[in-house]
């Protein structure tokens, strides 16, 4: 119910914050967007709700896109098979990006400040793949071991983004460490 709830107040981000707090009034967790997961719109999964991708803001049509290609092709494997599946010019860097800072990857293992580093440089070896479809093989484990090392996101960075994208607060709030 408090799904469905959720997934008709999408373009109203108070409303969909009010009714998130609703769902920890209620013991009912509330799940980040999740690339092998989320469906496009706030989906119950057992006794929590995922977040949709298509409730991430800046990500619209692009969602429908991306579960298209995970229905197709299975789950992705980590953000490179992502790149290597997606055509970029329907899911272009803007929505990817998103998808990054939102936290939609962490379950891949992927770090978030590494891939919003190193987003271009992957999405430009993407679209080469595309074009060279014989010269795939290797490129995308050479470009990981080539990929620039960064210090993980500060917490308060990631929930930062997570505001801003989503509309609350996923991994903790700002006030945390206040607590007691």
């Amino acid at each position: 119910f408090m799904a469905a709830v959720l997934g008709c107040e999408l373009g109203n981000a108070d409303n969909v914050a009010k009714f998130i707090a609703e769902c920890a009034a209620m013991k009912l967790q509330v799940l980040g967007p999740d690339i092998n997961e989320s469906g496009p719109n706030f989906t119950p999964v057992g006794d929590r709700i995922r977040f949709g991708l298509g409730a991430i803001k800046g990500v619209g049509s692009g969602a429908e896109k991306i579960i298209e290609e995970r229905q197709r092709g299975g789950p992705f494997k980590n953000f490179a098979d992502f790149i290597k599946r997606m055509d970029t010019r329907q899911v272009n860097r803007r929505v990817i990006e998103n998808l990054v800072k939102s936290g939609a990857f962490d379950s891949c293992g992927d770090e978030r400040a590494e891939l919003i580093e190193n987003l271009e440089d992957r999405i430009k070896q993407g679209n080469k793949a595309d074009s060279n479809q014989g010269m795939l093989f290797d490129m995308f484990a050479e470009d990981a071991a080539n990929a620039k090392k960064v210090d993980p996101l500060p917490f308060q960075t990631r929930l930062q983004y997570e505001k801003e994208l989503l509309g609350f607060y996923v991994t903790g709030h700002p006030l945390d460490e206040y607590k007691g």
